[in-house]
């Protein structure tokens, strides 16, 4: 078990890719702290992993600033520390420029960009005790097939991605050396494969 003993942050965590996540890092021994809005979805996920490894549920939304120390401190109290951050979620709605509003907008960036800079700042002091790493999902697809349709996806995509260089530089052990990539696939409950390009950066001693 390449996770054994380690307490890991999945945001996202109730369904699609992030379930995936939580569910393997489960298998490779991880204890998981599962985060998502849709609270019946994460009920019903926490009651179908009952006898595979330890999880809890936190329901809260991650586009409200002050909850990210409430998700770090809750998984610290629970597991007894923080390993690894995994920045999965990001809520986006598709419209063109004209039909894009800015609560639309928002909705992108409050809970892609300024919710991972959040949780980051919020996981840093447990992550510098543990040496952990913080991992953040990129979708493929969604950098690669950009449309009329993706006015809010495209540039809440491409900030996450940018900023990840600079945040995780604070993170590294080398001066200057921003992150590491790793690729993995995991199969959600429908068993589908999704695709996840990662990019990790640890925590300095």
């Amino acid at each position: 078990m390449k996770l054994k003993s380690r307490t890991a942050i999945v945001t996202g965590g109730a369904g699609g890719i992030g379930q995936g996540i939580v569910r393997r890092f489960l298998t490779e021994g991880a204890k998981v702290a599962i985060v998502d809005i849709d609270q019946e979805q994460g009920n019903q996920l926490l009651a179908e992993l009952e006898g595979k490894g330890e999880a809890i549920f936190i329901h809260l939304d991650i586009s409200k600033a002050e909850n990210a120390d409430t998700i770090v401190a809750q998984t610290v109290e629970h597991f007894g520390g923080l390993d690894i951050l995994v920045n999965n979620a990001h809520a986006s709605r598709q419209a063109s420029i004209m039909d894009t509003t800015p609560e639309i907008w928002d909705l992108s960036f409050n809970t892609g960009t300024m919710a991972t800079f959040h949780l980051m700042r919020a996981a840093y002091p447990e992550l510098k005790k543990t040496r952990g790493s913080i991992i953040k999902r990129m979708d493929r697809i969604k950098r690669r097939i950009i449309s009329t349709e993706h006015t809010v996806a495209a540039p809440a995509n491409g900030s996450e991605h940018s900023c990840s260089h600079p945040w995780a530089g604070g993170f590294s052990p080398i001066p200057g050396d921003s992150a590491c990539r790793a690729g993995y696939r995991s199969g959600d409950s429908s068993g589908r494969n999704a695709g996840c390009a990662c990019r990790g950066a640890r925590a300095p001693r």
